[in-house]
C-alpha cells in the first residue's frame, strides 16, 4: 500500500469542503423557498432584514430598546381554555402615586388594594379626633342620590346606582373627597380619560359615619335613661 501524497489529500479535502459547493447546497434563495412552505414561518425579510443592531431589532419587533420594554397591553382570556378577547389592558403609576387601570385607550379608573394597611407601625402623627358632634351635623346634611354613570370610552352607561355626588359631599365633609374635580365645561366625549375627577375616600366616609353613629347612640341612651327616670319618679 502506497502512502497518499499530502497534496492529493489536501486537494480531496478542498473538493469536499469547497465553498462554492457549500453555497450551492445552502443557497439563501433555496432556504427562503423552503421557509415559505413552513406553516407559521417568520421571515427575516419581514422583521429583521438590514437592521443595524440589536436595539433596532428589538424596536422593530415592538420590544423597546435595551433599557425600556414597551408593550401595547396585556391580552386576557376567560380561563386557560377560553379564547383571547380583543381588548388589552395596562396599569400605570401616575405622578400622584396612584395606580391607574387602562383598557385599550380608556382610563377605567384607579386601582385600590383589597387589603388596605392600617397597622399603627405604618403611621405617624396620629391624633384621635374629638369632633363627633360637628360630624353628626355634617352627616345630617349629606345627600343620597340615585344616578347613572355616563358612557365613557369602552365603558357603557351604568345601571341606576345609589350613592353620593362628590361635588355635594365636598361642601360638608371635604375629608371624604379626593381629586381636583372636573371643570364646569367638561366634555366627556372630548376628554374621556381626564384623571382629575373627584372620587370618594371610603375609609373617611366610614370614619365620619362611625362618629355620627356614636353621637346618635349617646343621644338614644340619654333619652332612654330620661324616660326610665321619668317613669320612676311617678
Amino acid at each position: 500500500m502506497f502512502p497518499v501524497p499530502l497534496n492529493s489529500f489536501t486537494s480531496a479535502l478542498n473538493l469536499k469542503a469547497d465553498k462554492t459547493e457549500l453555497n450551492k447546497k445552502a443557497n439563501q434563495s433555496d432556504l427562503n423557498a423552503v421557509a415559505n412552505t413552513v406553516s407559521g414561518a417568520v421571515f427575516k425579510s419581514n422583521n429583521l432584514l438590514d437592521l443595524p443592531d440589536k436595539d433596532a431589532a428589538r424596536k422593530n419587533l415592538g420590544l423597546g430598546s435595551t433599557n425600556t420594554v414597551f408593550f401595547s397591553g396585556i391580552a386576557c382570556r376567560q380561563g386557560v381554555t377560553g379564547g383571547f378577547g380583543s381588548n388589552k389592558f395596562n396599569l400605570f403609576w401616575n405622578s400622584q402615586s396612584q395606580l391607574e387601570a387602562w383598557v385599550d385607550s380608556t382610563r377605567v379608573g384607579g386601582v385600590t388594594l383589597f387589603a388596605i394597611n392600617s397597622d399603627k407601625g405604618l403611621k405617624q402623627d396620629i391624633v384621635y379626633v374629638d369632633d363627633s358632634e360637628a360630624v353628626y351635623s355634617q352627616v345630617a346634611k349629606w345627600k343620597v342620590a340615585k344616578f347613572k354613570y355616563k358612557e365613557r370610552g369602552i365603558i357603557p352607561q351604568s345601571d341606576e346606582t345609589l350613592g353620593f355626588i362628590a361635588n355635594d359631599l365636598i361642601q360638608h365633609s371635604p375629608e371624604c373627597v379626593e381629586g381636583e374635580g372636573l371643570p364646569d365645561d367638561y366634555d366627556i366625549e372630548e376628554d374621556p380619560n381626564n384623571p382629575n375627577a373627584y372620587f370618594l375616600n371610603q375609609i373617611a366616609l366610614i370614619a365620619k359615619l362611625t362618629q355620627a353613629l356614636q353621637v346618635a347612640i349617646r343621644k338614644i341612651d340619654a333619652l332612654e335613661n330620661y324616660i326610665i327616670k321619668s317613669g320612676s319618679d311617678k
